[in-house]
């Protein structure tokens, strides 16, 4: 289970972090479209939501929540990589200032 999870949030291969690219661009799109509307009507209905003091908790913003958050973490993974990449590439720099290095970014 742990692989599955790494995979996603790092995918290795320039044609999966197109994909994915490619994947938030086309929702986002429709979302600007007005096509997840419907969804959001959907979603947004008494019988799936509730209360809790004054805030409302319905199943469109748990899910909105969700891929914000996700976004936010497979953003950071990418950065990581990259800069462990980069990074790795000093021969200057001894093994141990590297690890140091990247464990501060």
């Amino acid at each position: 289970m742990k692989n599955i999870w790494l995979s996603i949030l790092k995918p290795k291969g320039s044609s999966a972090k197109w994909l994915i690219f490619l994947l938030l661009e086309s929702i986002l799109a429709m979302s600007a479209m007005g096509y997840l509307d419907i969804i959001k009507q959907y979603t947004d209905t008494p019988a799936l939501s509730f209360e809790i003091g004054n805030y409302r908790i319905n199943v469109y913003s748990v899910l909105k929540i969700v891929l914000i958050i996700g976004f936010i973490f497979w953003s950071a993974a990418i950065a990581s990589h990259i800069a462990e990449n980069r990074i790795g590439k000093f021969s200057r720099l001894r093994a141990a200032n590297r690890a140091l290095i990247l464990k501060a970014i």
